[in-house]
């Protein structure tokens, strides 16, 4: 979590070894949406995920867009929310160009269901 915290903000490293991507963020979010974890100490993470993560989309490579967008369709985490989907969904049409099949595939069901 002290992780996260660090990951917005002016002071932010977005170039050092603590610096936090958009590539961790969705392999975070695929791990826990594989588990089905989403209580506990894993809401928390994925609550901070979610406020730190919109900041961090235009960095974001379209497999982690898609993998952002797939974790938290999986886990029905839409409620609160709200600004890391509209961040997916807006850096998604700029990217589109840059997406995979399987990355669309994965997008547009997320986005659907």
């Amino acid at each position: 979590e002290a992780w996260l915290s660090r990951a917005s903000g002016p002071g932010a490293d977005r170039d050092g070894p603590e610096a936090v991507l958009p590539k961790h963020l969705a392999s975070i979010a695929v791990g826990l949406a594989r588990l089905q974890w989403k209580d506990s100490t894993a809401g928390r993470i994925l609550r901070m995920m979610g406020s730190v993560a919109p900041e961090l989309m235009p960095m974001a490579r379209a497999r982690d867009l898609s993998n952002l967008a797939w974790a938290f369709a999986t886990l029905d985490l839409r409620s609160g929310f709200d600004s890391l989907l509209l961040a997916i969904a807006r850096e998604s049409v700029v990217q589109i160009g840059d997406f995979a099949e399987q990355n669309l595939s994965n997008t547009c069901w997320a986005f659907a269901k």
